[in-house]
């Protein structure tokens, strides 16, 4: 069926299709006037960050985001050519890679706006494009909203650099947006006011994230900033009516070893699982070192032959087990998925970050690289 092949039998498929049908969604939803940052930080959390922005380059969206300036970097090597955003800031001596590699820097603070500016004066450049981020309220990175306007000033008497972009980032949004979204939104609109006052006008600004853009009929300003909802993901259960997402991401493997055990025998490490039957295990090469997490011992699930099956004993480094005794015809070589759908059932990484007391962007970013990616389009698999 898949093309590409890994010596062990344990792949991330990612399907090209979901993801268009997402990125479409998100697009219908906003409204063609607001364009689409897509977030692939961290290797596009998961999924493969240079094959993930191709596709939404030829999608349409206008820029991505990356958290450091090395992500940007992989990415032009890999053949990116819309704006990068470096979300995170540069670093003290990244202003050549920032140049070479045609990043746009964010600054996130006076000292920060300052040594940028040395760095690029140094270079001999002009009016390199900059985005300023605004702390409204999430109290991480960015400039107070006091501090702005000065920083701005400063920013445009420069000449080195040019504010391009202006943005800030959500704490928190709720299905019904909350009252902290117009505290931060508040803030972020006299921040836009008074640069405005001083004939500062940047050409794009971005304030809404993946709930943001979502829970707000129309999210205000240009762009909007995509991430876990390009992937099928929701940032939480109550934005599904919002929304028609699919999950782009099927974590997979196949089993290695079934034997037959006695009631009363305990399962792997510690054991920490005892039968309480004769029960047929299965053993699947897949581990925490892939970012299976520890925590779904004896308490996460399976899909073998679209029947759920439970994780039983503590999960290893390399290896978990499945008690596949509901499904007595299992064997060597059967098709195991740990997150996606089989046969009409499904398991989703929200599903397992509820297990883990964590949040769907942990579950996606913990796979491992020695994971192999596989990129397809379901509409090619069907008959």
């Amino acid at each position: 069926m898949f093309t590409q092949y890994t010596a062990r039998p344990t792949f991330a498929k990612v399907d090209i299709d979901a993801l268009e049908n997402n990125y479409r969604a998100i697009q219908r939803h906003l409204g063609d006037d607001i364009q689409i940052m897509g977030v692939v930080k961290a290797d596009a959390y998961g999924h493969g960050a240079v094959a993930y922005a191709s596709n939404l380059e030829r999608l349409g969206a206008s820029a991505f985001g990356v958290a450091f300036s090395e992500e940007g970097v992989r990415l032009r090597e890999g053949g990116i050519t819309r704006p990068i955003v470096v979300l995170g800031g540069i670093y003290f001596g990244e202003a050549e890679k920032t140049m070479a590699y045609n990043l746009t820097p964010v600054i996130i603070s006076r000292a920060n706006a300052e040594a940028t500016i040395r760095q690029f004066r140094n270079l001999g450049v002009k009016n390199r494009p900059v985005h300023l981020k605004i702390d409204t309220g999430m109290n991480r990175i960015g400039l107070q909203p006091h501090e702005a306007v000065a920083v701005a000033k400063m920013i445009r008497d420069s000449k080195v650099l040019y504010i391009e972009g202006l943005m800030s980032h959500l704490a928190t949004v709720k299905a019904d947006v909350g009252e902290y979204y117009w505290h931060q939104y508040k803030n972020f609109t006299k921040v836009v006011e008074d640069l405005a006052a001083e004939g500062i006008e940047p050409p794009i600004i971005h304030f809404a994230n993946s709930a943001g853009s979502i829970a707000v009929p129309k999210p205000p300003f240009n762009m909007i900033r995509a991430g876990v909802i390009l992937y099928g993901s929701y940032p939480s259960p109550e934005f599904r009516t919002f929304i028609d997402l699919k999950p782009v991401l099927t974590l997979s493997t196949k089993i290695t070893q079934v034997k037959k055990v006695p009631k009363g025998s305990l399962i792997s490490y510690e054991g920490t699982y005892q039968t309480p039957r004769a029960s047929i295990i299965a053993t699947i090469p897949m581990g925490y070192a892939d970012g299976l997490n520890r925590l779904l011992s004896n308490k996460g699930h399976a899909l073998v032959h679209g029947k759920r099956v439970p994780i039983v004993g503590n999960v290893c480094m390399d290896m978990t087990m499945l008690d596949v005794s509901e499904v007595p015809d299992a064997t060597v070589g059967d098709d195991v998925v740990l997150i996606g759908e089989q046969n009409g059932q499904r398991i989703l990484a929200n599903e397992l970050a509820e297990h883990c007391g964590t949040i769907p962007y942990e579950i996606f970013t913990n796979i491992n690289h020695r994971v192999a990616r596989i990129y397809y389009k379901s509409s090619d698999l069907k008959v």
